[in-house]
């Protein structure tokens, strides 16, 4: 995958995955995404990938400020950055800049999140078996879950609707 919309859009895809590890500057530079619920989809015992940045220039992530905690600085250590366990909530391109919006849990840091910017001349992807997943099956693992939540959610809703109806049934009984 070349060029910052395409990184983005694998960082989209990887949406509720957490970055939970990789290797300090060198090369190449890995992230590992925690996402058992696309990873799984390939094999029921794999739980994240691995997303290799090919060129990267530059990487730091922007923390919010929480109300109650003081000003944080920009974080421009890949091997901090990736300590954090940020969660990917979206990504999208300012520039020639891949910005991923992200969550973090640990209270320890003083913000709840941020904005981790990457920039990259592109990345490659690879499952937990260490085979390179293109941009395609990585979209097609994606829309199959969700086409798959998508249903469970509709038959979910259309059981409570029916359980509803039965209970009222019920209640005129009385």
């Amino acid at each position: 995958m070349t060029g910052p919309d395409q990184i983005a859009e694998v960082f989209g895809i990887f949406h509720d995955g957490t970055i939970t590890a990789g290797l300090k500057p060198g090369s190449p530079h890995e992230l590992v995404v925690e996402i058992e619920y696309l990873a799984e989809r390939i094999s029921e015992d794999f739980e994240r990938f691995t997303i290799r940045l090919n060129g990267l220039e530059a990487a730091r992530f922007l923390p919010w400020v929480d109300e109650d905690s003081a000003a944080a600085s920009v974080i421009t250590d890949f091997s901090e950055i990736l300590g954090m366990d940020l969660e990917i909530l979206s990504a999208a391109v300012r520039d020639a800049t891949v910005i991923v919006t992200c969550n973090q849990s640990m209270p320890r840091y003083g913000y709840s999140g941020g904005f981790l910017e990457i920039t990259a001349d592109g990345c490659q992807v690879f499952d937990e078996a260490g085979l390179e997943r293109s941009l395609e099956e990585l979209r097609k693992l994606a829309d199959d879950y969700w086409s798959d939540w998508q249903a469970r959610k509709t038959q979910a809703q259309q059981a409570g609707a029916a359980n509803r109806d039965n209970a009222g049934d019920c209640s005129q009984d009385l």
